[in-house]
């Protein structure tokens, strides 16, 4: 599934991706896309996955409310992530290791996304790279051999991260970047 050149605005709990930590009936079938999208005060699960794999890119997040924001990339029960180049415009008072919770998932794999801080007017915003962790949960097999869950493959046309903002959510048929 694709979720793209859509806009998002002040949702709670925005993109959840899988059932309950107990659904093992969902274990290898989620296989979702979040791109060229621009998504705006979403307080949580943007998106939150669990048993399956996301590829997130050239998305614009905009946060300005401190005290309603958790986080926006959730990895959960067996899921991992792959995040490129999306840009985070984060209100004076978030910090950028917010951005990310651990839900037990299976790994993430973060390059290229920045985040821009102190969007009040009374500050100067400061870019910089978020630097995610970049981890991997490493699991025992049956014949007691260390195992990797392998992350899900890239696809699709990424921009440069200092091209994601300024491209916006139109569509790609309406002269958008795509």
């Amino acid at each position: 599934m694709t979720v793209s050149w859509s806009r998002m605005v002040g949702h709670d709990k925005s993109l959840l991706w899988g059932n309950g930590d107990g659904a093992t009936g969902d274990r290898g079938k989620l296989r979702v896309t979040l791109h060229h999208n621009e998504l705006v005060d979403l307080e949580q699960r943007a998106p939150r996955v669990r048993f399956g794999q996301a590829h997130v890119y050239n998305n614009v997040y905009r946060v300005t409310s401190p005290g309603r924001y958790q986080y926006s990339w959730g990895v959960g029960v067996e899921s991992s992530i792959i995040a490129r180049n999306n840009t985070f415009e984060l209100a004076e008072g978030i910090s950028p290791d917010r951005i990310l919770r651990d839900f037990g998932g299976t790994g993430i794999d973060e390059e290229g996304t920045w985040s821009m801080d102190g969007t009040s007017a009374s500050s100067t915003p400061t870019t910089r790279p978020i630097r995610a962790k970049c981890w991997h949960r490493k699991f025992r097999d049956r014949q007691g051999r260390t195992c990797r869950l392998n992350l899900p493959r890239r696809h699709g046309n990424g921009l440069s991260v200092m091209q994601v903002p300024a491209c916006g959510p139109e569509p790609a048929w309406a002269g958008g970047c795509g």
